[in-house]
């Protein structure tokens, strides 16, 4: 894939959820974005399809997530942060985001590194959603998201989204100790990397490490040799450029709530 085709994939998919059938669509010009049952500003998201926004449509999208009570999270792109849409944003009461800064980063094709967890024998496994509905409790904790309707959200099966989720387990032990999900995208030609995390009592010691490869080494099996991820800058981005991941956009996120 180019550059530009690389870029413009990352960015639309951070917008898979979009596609869920329980959410609403905003219905303004020049915007993307959508409402779910959820008031947190994180499950709920919103982008500018152009280079600039003026306030006024800045204000527009407020009213519309006002009327319903709702906060929602604004994802700027480089050329708009050129543009110094953050500046705008902030000046019409936005606040850096819980993950503020974001690198959309592509591989293409395993470098062949290979990770070892640390004193944890790790066993990976594809999961369903009863699986997955049974465990929530686990992946919830994982997350460190402070919001368990939004976790139960985007885990959840939806006719028009496909993924595939896998739990981390420490052989003879009950209960993930992490979880990762994948889907593919492009006509089935790019595998994206759509979020893992771990409990705390077993970060940093390999796991999520364990979950990026494995999520990898499965898609290449499948012949798919393109990979995307959205990587927090201040956690999983040096392990994705060890795994040989590069940067191709930076992206930034502004949060806004009604009640401020």
């Amino acid at each position: 894939m180019t550059e530009r085709n690389l870029t413009e994939t990352i960015f639309d998919a951070l917008f898979i959820n979009e596609k869920r059938t329980t959410i609403k669509k905003l219905e303004i010009a020049d915007i993307r974005g959508w409402l779910t049952p959820i008031k947190d500003a994180w499950a709920n998201r919103v982008a500018c399809t152009i280079n600039t926004c003026s306030a006024e449509k800045i204000q527009a999208v407020q009213q519309f997530y006002k009327a319903s009570k709702a906060g929602f999270t604004w994802v700027v792109d480089e050329r708009q942060i050129e543009e110094k849409l953050p500046e705008q944003l902030i000046a019409s009461g936005f606040h850096p985001a819980r993950f503020h800064r974001v690198a959309g980063m592509a591989l293409e094709r395993a470098s062949g590194v290979t990770n070892t967890c640390h004193g944890i024998d790790l066993d990976i496994q594809e999961v369903d959603q009863e699986v997955v509905d049974a465990q929530m409790d686990a992946v919830i904790r994982a997350s460190g998201v402070n919001n368990d309707q939004y976790v139960r959200l985007i885990m959840s099966r939806d006719a028009n989204i496909t993924t595939t989720v896998y739990f981390a387990y420490e052989n003879n032990k009950e209960g993930p100790i992490g979880y990762a999900k994948s889907c593919f995208l492009e006509n089935s030609r790019v595998h994206m990397l759509l979020g893992a995390a771990v409990l705390p009592e077993y970060r940093n010691h390999g796991v999520y490490s364990a979950l990026l490869q494995h999520r990898i080494e499965v898609a290449e099996r499948q012949g798919v040799t393109t990979h995307i991820i959205q990587s927090q800058r201040n956690s999983s981005f040096s392990t994705c450029a060890r795994f040989g991941f590069r940067e191709v956009s930076s992206l930034e996120f502004y949060e806004w709530h009604p009640d401020g």
